[in-house]
């Protein structure tokens, strides 16, 4: 299968534009998940244990290996890396949101996931998930830091706060000080087993070949060349309807929720329902009155004389 040589990131570093990313007809996947995380807060512990039973699945993992120092810029290897993967599992911790290049990482997450129908999966360890959507506590410190850092370029952060509160809003996994975190991380493995191992996601070739189909060409080859062309070209457009057709039935857990409407925008609409009926209520008010006053001075009768 083809993958795409051309940089993912035009400028330096992460402080670049994105380029859309791109690939050949055929979508192939060198990882089966990336792991974005915060370094100082999950590699010697839980991202480490995460990504050691995920190896031992057989789910092929992308773990950046060399923590960044400050002043570095992030590769380009690592967000090609990104690009290659199927399934990327973000991990929210206390400081993730402290460190631009987490950020940034994760708005490259979040193209790929436009450009290339990947699949993101959030992992909320010890944090609330409504602190990520709403950016408060450390999250919302951290953003405000960026803030006063980056006054010339608040586009940038505007961007930051929109990716974390889609991020937050996605179906996922959230894992609290008092749990049990070997639970948790094998509950996350069997979890992201069903998108990976399923075969109907594992062939990339142009005309995909049903399961079933490759089980009976391996038992009986065809007998003839002439009928094997004819056979391969009905299994391409019957699988190619089936391709269409297909739902991801055993992958259903995780579909993305709808953007529930905030409290703030409910509290908004109430307010204006309100105003409007004190505003109807008082034009009433007002004319009850003034035909109450026109009646006893005898306007009525005056002017219908």
């Amino acid at each position: 299968m083809v993958i795409s040589d051309d940089p993912v990131f035009s400028g330096e570093g992460r402080g670049g534009r994105h380029s859309s990313p791109s690939r050949g007809f055929a979508t192939a996947w060198t990882y089966d998940v990336f792991l974005s995380f915060r370094g100082e807060d999950t590699r010697n512990n839980f991202v480490g244990h995460l990504y050691k039973n995920l190896v031992q699945k057989g789910i092929k993992t992308f773990i950046d290996e060399e923590a960044l120092q400050r002043g570095e810029e992030i590769s380009l290897a690592l967000l090609k890396a990104i690009e290659q993967s199927r399934i990327s599992l973000v991990v929210f911790s206390e400081n993730y949101a402290s460190s631009h290049w987490c950020l940034d990482e994760l708005v490259h997450i979040f193209h790929c996931k436009e450009q290339l129908q990947q699949m993101v999966f959030p992992v909320f360890y010890k944090v609330d998930p409504s602190d990520v959507r709403r950016q408060r506590k450390s999250f919302g410190k951290a953003l405000a830091d960026h803030e006063s850092k980056l006054k010339d370029n608040m586009d940038k952060v505007l961007r930051w706060r929109e990716t974390l509160t889609k991020a937050a809003n996605l179906s996922g996994w959230s894992f609290q000080a008092d749990g049990h975190e070997s639970k948790f991380i094998q509950k996350i493995v069997e979890d992201i087993s069903v998108p990976v191992l399923d075969s109907t996601h594992l062939n990339v070739a142009r005309y995909p070949v049903g399961i079933e189909s490759r089980r009976s060409s391996d038992a009986a080859p065809p007998a003839t060349t002439a009928n094997s062309d004819q056979d391969r070209d009905r299994d391409r457009e019957r699988d190619r309807d089936q391709d269409r057709d297909r739902s991801p039935s055993k992958a259903q857990d995780f579909r993305q929720p709808e953007p529930q409407i905030s409290m703030k925008t409910c509290l908004q609409k109430k307010f204006e329902i309100v105003c409007k009926f004190l505003f109807v209520l008082c034009w009433i008010i007002f004319l009850v009155f003034w035909v109450r006053g026109a009646a006893r001075i005898g306007f009525f009768s005056e002017f219908f004389q």
